[in-house]
Protein backbone atom coordinates (compact mmCIF):
# COMPACT_ATOMS: atom_id res chain seq x y z
CA UNK A 1 0.00 0.00 0.00
CA UNK A 2 1.14 3.49 -0.73
CA UNK A 3 1.08 6.29 1.83
CA UNK A 4 -1.95 7.86 0.22
CA UNK A 5 -3.89 4.59 0.42
CA UNK A 6 -2.94 4.08 4.05
CA UNK A 7 -3.99 7.62 4.99
CA UNK A 8 -7.25 7.21 3.07
CA UNK A 9 -7.97 3.94 4.89
CA UNK A 10 -7.30 5.54 8.28
CA UNK A 11 -9.59 8.48 7.45
CA UNK A 12 -12.39 6.15 6.36
CA UNK A 13 -11.98 3.98 9.46
CA UNK A 14 -12.11 7.02 11.74
CA UNK A 15 -15.20 8.30 9.96
CA UNK A 16 -16.96 4.94 10.25
CA UNK A 17 -16.06 4.69 13.92
CA UNK A 18 -17.54 8.14 14.48
CA UNK A 19 -20.70 7.05 12.67
CA UNK A 20 -20.97 3.99 14.90
CA UNK A 21 -20.59 6.16 18.00
CA UNK A 22 -23.41 8.37 16.78
CA UNK A 23 -25.63 5.44 15.79
CA UNK A 24 -25.16 3.77 19.16
CA UNK A 25 -25.76 7.09 20.92
CA UNK A 26 -22.80 6.42 23.23
CA UNK A 27 -22.67 9.96 24.64
CA UNK A 28 -26.28 9.71 25.84
CA UNK A 29 -25.82 6.24 27.32
CA UNK A 30 -22.96 7.21 29.63
CA UNK A 31 -24.97 9.48 31.98
CA UNK A 32 -27.87 6.99 31.99
CA UNK A 33 -25.48 4.26 33.09
CA UNK A 34 -24.05 6.53 35.78
CA UNK A 35 -27.56 7.21 37.09
CA UNK A 36 -28.39 3.50 37.15
CA UNK A 37 -25.13 2.72 38.95
CA UNK A 38 -26.05 5.30 41.59
CA UNK A 39 -29.45 3.63 42.07
CA UNK A 40 -27.77 0.23 42.34
CA UNK A 41 -25.48 1.57 45.05
CA UNK A 42 -28.31 2.78 47.27
CA UNK A 43 -29.02 1.02 50.53
CA UNK A 44 -32.66 0.22 49.72
CA UNK A 45 -32.00 -0.95 46.16
CA UNK A 46 -33.09 -4.56 46.73
CA UNK A 47 -36.35 -3.66 48.50
CA UNK A 48 -38.21 -4.35 45.25
CA UNK A 49 -36.35 -7.24 43.65
CA UNK A 50 -38.24 -7.14 40.34
CA UNK A 51 -37.41 -3.48 39.79
CA UNK A 52 -33.83 -4.07 40.95
CA UNK A 53 -33.35 -6.88 38.44
CA UNK A 54 -34.71 -4.72 35.61
CA UNK A 55 -32.33 -1.90 36.56
CA UNK A 56 -29.36 -4.27 36.70
CA UNK A 57 -30.33 -5.76 33.35
CA UNK A 58 -30.54 -2.31 31.76
CA UNK A 59 -27.22 -1.26 33.32
CA UNK A 60 -25.54 -4.42 32.02
CA UNK A 61 -26.85 -3.79 28.50
CA UNK A 62 -25.54 -0.23 28.58
CA UNK A 63 -22.16 -1.34 29.93
CA UNK A 64 -21.83 -3.96 27.21
CA UNK A 65 -22.59 -1.44 24.46
CA UNK A 66 -20.32 1.26 25.87
CA UNK A 67 -17.45 -1.13 26.62
CA UNK A 68 -17.67 -2.77 23.20
CA UNK A 69 -17.48 0.62 21.52
CA UNK A 70 -14.59 1.73 23.72
CA UNK A 71 -12.70 -1.47 22.95
CA UNK A 72 -12.97 -0.84 19.22
CA UNK A 73 -12.10 2.82 19.72
CA UNK A 74 -9.00 1.97 21.74
CA UNK A 75 -7.76 -0.21 18.87
CA UNK A 76 -8.02 2.70 16.44
CA UNK A 77 -4.73 3.88 15.06
CA UNK A 78 -3.92 7.59 15.30
CA UNK A 79 -4.98 9.57 12.26
CA UNK A 80 -1.55 11.01 11.60
CA UNK A 81 -0.14 11.31 8.11
CA UNK A 82 2.49 8.72 7.32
Amino acid sequence: MEKYEINKFIEEYSSKLSDVKTALNIEAKIPVLKELDEKIGKEDFWNDQQVAQKIISKANQLKETINSYKEVESNEQPSEPV
